[in-house]
């Protein structure tokens, strides 16, 4: 029980409990209602009934037709033209949550400072309103709602003023690639099951940059091994790593693949590791291996443990990469990179060979010792 009178506390989601009974709040389509129960009801029975509640809400809203020039009438207008779009399920969610806060707000006096505001919320307060622990959504996320909202005003409006371009988009933190060592790598390769597929993944991850989205797409047309390992030739068959459809796009292309490539495509055609895959369940068998390979990572037990990540296996390639390779454009066009600036944070932000050098060393003056 709350120590204030008038406090409440939450015990559920969309559940509260004060000194005078229950609470169940629900909220669709920027409506919230409440319903006050006695105590003594179960929280199984105020599930039962918060979920009631959404659903005749739902059906009620699903019915209602939004007051022209509104910008859930503008909802209405816009998801069915961009239905075709490869992310309409992303874009469609990202126009719901401003129909929740704007949705009966005529466009036409929706100023650029309330979105602004809003984009900031967004950014700063709980994602969840009635949990204060949840995180607030991500600098990328907050992107796209950007995004969303400008497309649906040069969709609808074109020849109107956009209040969007007069919103600072949000800048994302400079990301660094994360890279794992490759002696780490190859340990913690060798600590997989023979015939592990994740294994096989991983090493092909490690050995062409590829990005697990980009390996759920290959089939096994797409992969030329030479029928016999000749190490005088410059390169051992070729990859083909289909075009994506989703956000920015990509142009398909063509990676050669070297010695240690065709033994990791070799691997991965053995096991028939083609298709989707989960990457929940990469991330298990990542830790596993890590673990039996001595190494810690980081996690709620482990706050000081290293912060690594299967797709950290793309870095490291991208690193070695960026270190050996001289030509910026060739490295980008092999990491299929969108930007030249991603790219130099292979090139311009790996170790020189100077310092490889003398950490191996000093590495190796020490080997033997505790």
């Amino acid at each position: 029980m709350p120590r204030n009178r008038g406090a409440r506390e939450r015990v559920a989601t969309g559940v509260f409990r004060d000194a005078h009974g229950f609470s169940i709040i629900a909220k669709v389509g920027g409506d919230q209602e409440e319903r006050r129960h006695p105590h003594g009801t179960s929280l199984d029975k105020l599930r039962t009934l918060r979920a009631a509640l959404v659903t005749e809400m739902s059906r009620r809203h699903g019915r209602a037709v939004p007051a022209k020039g509104t910008l859930a009438a503008a909802a209405r207008e816009y998801l069915p033209a961009v239905k075709a779009m490869p992310s309409y399920k992303s874009r469609r969610r990202q126009i719901e949550l401003w129909v929740e806060v704007f949705g009966r707000r005529p466009l036409s006096k929706l100023t650029h400072v309330e979105i602004a505001q809003q984009l900031q919320r967004w950014l700063s307060e709980p994602r969840d309103a009635d949990d204060e622990e949840s995180a607030p959504y991500s600098v990328q996320y907050v992107l796209h709602l950007h995004t969303a909202l400008s497309h649906l005003f040069t969709t609808l409006y074109p020849d109107a003023p956009n209040p969007l371009e007069r919103v600072a988009r949000p800048s994302p933190p400079e990301a660094e690639p994360r890279a794992i060592p490759v002696f780490a790598f190859v340990t913690i390769l060798k600590a997989y099951p023979l015939r592990s597929k994740t294994k096989a993944r991983q090493a092909v991850m490690a050995a062409t940059g590829l990005g697990h989205t980009e390996l759920m797409r290959v089939k096994p047309t797409d992969v030329h091994l030479e029928p016999r390992l000749d190490r005088s030739r410059p390169f051992q068959g070729i990859v083909t790593a289909r075009a994506r459809r989703k956000g920015k796009g990509s142009a398909p292309r063509t990676i050669p693949l070297t010695p240690h490539a065709w033994r990791a495509w070799r691997l991965f055609v053995r096991v028939n590791a083609f298709g989707t895959f989960s990457t929940s369940n990469m991330r298990r068998d990542f830790r596993l291996a890590a673990a039996a390979a001595g190494f810690v990572l980081r996690d709620a037990a482990h706050p000081d443990g290293l912060d690594w990540r299967p797709y950290d296996s793309r870095h490291t390639f991208g690193t070695e990469l960026g270190r050996h390779g001289k030509d910026e454009r060739a490295v980008q066009e092999i990491l299929g990179h969108a930007d030249i600036r991603t790219t130099r944070r292979y090139t311009q932000g790996s170790v020189s060979p100077r310092v490889a050098a003398a950490i191996g060393a000093l590495g190796a003056s020490r080997r033997g010792q505790p």
